[in-house]
């Protein structure tokens, strides 16, 4: 007797099949290979059980489970559903857990409020009681930072004249008062960050027995930037539903081993995930920006980063300067004031509001018209005229090379986008680098090259 079949893997849903690649050279071969996976794969979906109707092409498709006065604001918009759309509205709509991976942040965004919005309708048995205790909302949207507080209540507030959901909007740096006016309404839908919402829960005044939706946007900032108690607090509440009682649903730039820990606790085992792919090649080409290799001597790079610096092409407006953690942001902040430069730094730690727009401000006035930077640091941050970018290190993956170059080149100005690589680079920092500078006609320095096809690889294409 044959033995029976294993059991089909979670079904995989990609929007289209990438193509194959077929070159002989393996450094051909693999550039190939990967610009084809990601300019053809824009979502992928994995999950068991997925909803039959995905993706959507239309609103109306779903008009047997969005509710009425939804469908009709989305439809008066006049846009179709966005490629990421035609897949969340589905699944959330379905009741199911949902993990949004690698997609622009406000495409995610938007995606997350609308479907939140929907939900909040769908599960409106009577008008949203207010308890002795305080209020209690029905959803909860929990943000890292003000701006994308912001970015969420202007979403909602765009769904609410035609919904009737009422939002409320609170985050750390709004006077106390202000907070306690805002949830002092009958609040169906709350946008928080995590200390104030903690702040007015300890107060007493917020309940969050209510809370059938809980969304967490760009939860890896919230991580990033230190949330990581509150979040565990926000979980061990007694009055918040556990996962398998609520629906629950979060975005992510990318899936960090931290956010990965929390999953369980904040997911049921049966979410479905969605990875819409960053349209990195048409950011890459932007024909106004250079872009380059700079080799940096790792036992000089600063005062390698100093003459990139000086050179005329950079010195003309603002730049920035990009790195990995907190102690590069410090410690070339000194270096670059002791040789005399008027420089700014921030990192993705937790700032003061008014520390974080004093910086800002010093650096778009010209005061101080070099900026040190980590990447979650600028996240959902508009600079303008910002003339020149520098990676004091190889971008970590393409999306954040596309991120970093995006600050430059707008609004009919040009831009310089530079990279410094030193010997210690790794193969696959230097692949992911010669792929962009390839995609975007920029000059590959042979020395690059040699880098990435003399020495082996220990990863793929991220």
């Amino acid at each position: 007797m044959t033995p029976p079949p294993p059991p089909p893997p979670p079904h995989r849903h990609e929007l289209p099949h990438p193509p194959r690649a077929d070159h002989t050279h393996p450094l051909l071969s693999f550039f190939s290979a990967q610009r084809a996976n990601v300019e053809a794969t824009r979502v992928t979906v994995e999950g068991a059980n997925l909803p039959l109707k995905m993706p959507v092409s239309r609103y109306a498709e779903l008009s047997a489970d969005l509710p009425a006065a939804v469908l009709e604001a989305l439809q008066a918009a006049g846009a179709p559903p966005t490629p990421l759309q035609q897949y969340t509205l589905p699944v959330h709509l379905a009741g199911r857990d949902l993990a949004v991976e690698g997609a622009r942040s406000s495409e995610q965004l938007v995606c997350l409020m609308t479907a939140t919005v929907a939900g909040t309708l769908l599960s409106r048995g009577a008008p949203c009681a207010r308890e002795a205790a305080g209020c209690a909302p029905r959803a909860l949207v929990l943000v890292p930072t003000r701006e994308h507080a912001r970015m969420a209540e202007a979403e909602a507030a765009s769904l609410a004249s035609a919904t009737g959901v009422c939002s409320a909007l609170v985050y750390g740096a709004q006077p106390i008062e202000r907070s306690l006016e805002e949830i002092g309404r009958d609040v169906e839908l709350l946008i928080a960050t995590p200390t104030r919402l903690l702040d007015l829960t300890e107060r007493g005044v917020l309940q969050l027995g209510a809370i059938k939706f809980l969304v967490l946007i760009a939860a890896d900032v919230l991580l990033d930037f230190g949330f990581a108690p509150h979040l565990q607090q926000l979980m061990e509440n007694e009055s918040l539903a556990p996962a398998p009682e609520r629906q629950t649903a979060l975005t992510c730039a990318s899936m960090t081993i931290a956010l990965k820990a929390l999953l369980p606790r904040l997911l049921r085992p049966t979410h479905v995930k969605i990875t819409g792919a960053q349209p990195w090649r048409a950011a890459c080409t932007a024909p106004l920006v250079t872009q380059q290799a700079v080799f940096a001597d790792e036992r000089s790079k600063q005062q390698a980063l100093a003459s990139v610096l000086d050179d005329e092409r950079h010195n003309k407006g603002l730049c920035l300067v990009f790195v990995a953690t907190r102690r590069q942001c410090e410690t070339l902040q000194f270096y670059l004031q002791e040789e005399g430069y008027r420089v700014a730094s921030m990192s993705g730690e937790r700032l003061k509001s008014k520390e974080r727009d004093a910086t800002i401000h010093a650096f778009t006035s010209g005061h101080k018209p070099i900026l040190i930077a980590t990447d979650s640091a600028l996240r959902n941050v508009a600079l303008p005229h910002v003339h020149s970018v520098v990676s004091y290190d190889i971008a970590p993956t393409v999306e954040a090379y596309v991120q970093r170059v995006a600050f430059t080149g707008r609004a009919g100005h040009s831009g310089i986008a530079t990279t410094l690589v030193s010997e210690s680079a790794s193969v696959d920092d230097a692949r992911r680098l010669v792929a962009v500078l390839r995609e975007a006609d920029a000059p590959v320095p042979r020395w690059l090259e040699a880098l990435v096809v003399l020495r082996p690889s220990s990863s793929s294409f991220t």
